[in-house]
């Protein structure tokens, strides 16, 4: 597919691949996809292939995540298995592993060195 962009041009490589049964369409951006086709998430193609992922996260609710656009035959059945970390979440967690102990840790939370907050103010 490289060799015939870059020999063809994407419109005449879109238009092969189309001829072969494919599901093509060149796009820079979501923003781009969005305008030509509406949600893309709503799109059968993308829905049949799970490509978005639905997580809860306890901060803004669920939200969908893409995932790659390929499958593999082995694969996990889903990609995002939790909500990225929220600011703190697993600062005690580490530290203990970085060798400090619960005391350090608790001193260093209690000058507001670290924290699950942001510092206002600042």
């Amino acid at each position: 597919m490289t060799v015939m962009v870059a020999e063809a041009g994407r419109p005449e490589a879109r238009e092969v691949d189309r001829a072969a049964g494919f599901c093509v369409e060149f796009v820079r951006d979501w923003e781009q996809a969005r305008a030509r086709f509406g949600d893309v998430r709503a799109l059968t193609p993308f829905q049949d292939r799970r490509f978005f992922e639905e997580v809860k996260h306890p901060v803004i609710g669920n939200s969908r995540y893409s995932t790659l656009p390929i499958r593999f035959e082995h694969r996990p059945e889903r990609w995002h298995t939790r909500h990225a970390p929220l600011l703190g979440e697993h600062n005690r967690e580490l530290l203990l592993q970085l060798g400090l102990t619960g005391e350090d840790i608790d001193a260093l939370e209690a000058e507001g060195v670290i924290g699950e907050s942001l510092v206002s103010g600042a």
